[in-house]
């Protein structure tokens, strides 16, 4: 898990591109994946260049943060199916 330093500045992060992203419905998050000093932001958007613009704009007001982007097409949303099962499984 992150030190809390750090994980106050992902709660943080998280909830500017959650706001910016869902505020136009450009994207929705749809899982957060939290571990070693990480944390995985799983969103599901309409236009991936915008969705760039708009996490650009979202972060600006951050110090420069240590991001990897990737980006798959899903259009069955298998991966949050897969999660969703997960979660059922758990219950």
């Amino acid at each position: 898990m992150p030190a809390d330093e750090e994980a106050r500045l992902m709660e943080k992060v998280q909830i500017a591109l959650k706001q910016a992203m869902e505020r136009d419905k450009l994207a929705i998050l749809t899982g957060v994946y939290t571990g070693a000093g990480e944390r995985t932001w799983v969103f599901y958007t309409r236009n991936v260049p915008a969705f760039g613009e708009k996490l650009n704009q979202a972060l600006a007001s951050f110090d420069r943060l240590p991001l990897d982007i990737c980006t798959e097409v899903d259009p069955q949303w298998e991966e949050y199916k897969d999660m969703y099962e997960m979660k059922e499984a758990e219950a």
